[in-house]
């Protein structure tokens, strides 16, 4: 019983994004770590495509990330996005 808690409280301590083509179709998802900053992407079939970093983390005062990391499923990074300073 306490695993499954303890399962259920760090579930609700991230975030899942339904992802979509132009023409609706699902083509999997994201779960986003508001706290570490960290997201994974997902197919629909669960296997995991990629992740990335958010620099700072998101947090309740956060407006916008400094810049965005995003790597493949083998660590090599796709890109890095600057976000602008409001």
């Amino acid at each position: 019983m306490k695993a499954l808690l303890l399962g259920t409280l760090l579930l609700l301590a991230q975030i899942r994004v339904d992802t979509f083509d132009k023409n609706s179709n699902r083509t999997g998802y994201i779960i986003v770590d508001p706290k570490t900053g960290r997201f994974d992407e997902y197919d629909t079939r669960s296997n995991r495509k990629g992740y990335g970093y958010i620099h700072p983390p998101l947090g309740p005062n956060a407006t916008t990330p400094d810049d965005v990391e995003v790597f493949d499923r083998n660590g090599r990074r796709i890109r890095t996005d600057k976000g602008e300073k409001r």
